[in-house]
């Protein structure tokens, strides 16, 4: 059984064990760019806000950019869709939104009906390659904190590569026995890519931990 079925099943069988008692509503979720293009396979996942945490599996839209839920209970969802491959990440996470209200939608699902939802993702987003080596050249296991001057949560991460914003931010590295670097500011363009290594400096009578 692959995931998307078993996420399904896992769904639809928490909605008849009373879940949905009541009668249930149906999303009709389209994913596309802010063209009109359909984003094919596009990750999309609903949160109900009857209940706290309830983030739904993870489901994977067709080739046309569509994806149908049903057996919802009726109430609030937000509706979020993504495709990192393609430089649409989750903006579930507060370092990834950008001014696009588009991105992802809080809808009502209403009993014995479907609700159709557009989210239309963009801009693309910058890609990051990030190199964390010593004075000596060898590669350094770090943790990298990213910070938006607009936004109070930082993501942390690994080095290596990945998405960011195509708005102002800054970065920092920590690891074992090193100083902590950081970044200027940084304001990359849409699907801009950008390369950056980082020499750390070897702290006083410390040993740093190595791949």
């Amino acid at each position: 059984m692959n995931k998307v079925l078993l996420g399904w099943v896992i769904l639809l069988t928490a909605t008849s064990s009373g879940w949905a008692a009541n009668g249930s509503g149906t999303l009709d979720i389209s994913v596309r760019d802010l063209n009109g293009k359909p984003i094919a396979e596009a990750t999309v996942y609903a949160i109900y806000s009857g209940r706290v945490g309830s983030r739904f599996p993870r489901f994977r839209a067709d080739s046309a950019g569509r994806l149908v839920m049903p057996g919802l209970l009726p109430g609030s969802y937000e509706i979020h869709a993504y495709k990192e491959t393609e430089g649409y990440p989750d903006t579930f996470f507060a370092f990834y939104p950008t001014s696009n209200k588009k991105a992802w939608q809080v809808v009502n699902v209403i009993a014995d009906r479907t609700t159709r939802v557009i989210l239309e993702l963009g801009p693309k987003y910058a890609k990051l390659k990030l190199t964390v080596k010593n004075e000596q050249g060898d590669w350094v296991r770090a943790s990298v904190n990213f910070k938006r001057p607009d936004q109070p949560y930082p993501l942390t991460t690994g080095a290596g590569e990945l998405l960011v914003p195509p708005i102002p931010f800054r970065f920092e590295i920590v690891a074992n026995g090193y100083q902590v670097w950081k970044s200027k500011l940084l304001n990359p363009r849409p699907n801009e890519a950008l390369e950056v290594t980082v020499r750390l400096i070897r702290l006083p009578n410390q040993e740093a931990k190595r791949f």
